[in-house]
């Protein structure tokens, strides 16, 4: 687990994620309160693109940005499970 870093690097100001680059699209996971994870879409909005959201799917019609905080837990999906780093995206 880890949280997010946000860095400039050449080619502009990016988050990182267990020191690999987040761009826009990826899937990442969150945790929960509860310690539940729950996977979402990586994107980026704000002044300057520093502030981090997460677009979470609810059902195949509803979903919802949700801020993600300096506190936050995170992390890329696991090797072998649908969403992994790399392999496909959420709709």
């Amino acid at each position: 687990m880890a949280s997010l870093t946000f860095r400039e690097t050449r080619g502009g100001p990016r988050h990182f994620l267990d020191g690999e680059p987040v761009r826009a699209g990826d899937i990442i996971e969150i945790q929960m309160p509860d310690g539940s994870w729950c996977r979402g879409r990586y994107g980026r909005a704000g002044k300057l693109g520093a502030l981090a959201a997460l677009y979470v799917m609810f059902d195949q019609e509803h979903g919802a940005w949700m801020e993600i905080r300096e506190e936050d837990e995170l992390r890329w999906p696991r090797a072998g499970e649908e969403g992994e780093r790399g392999t496909s995206h959420v709709p």
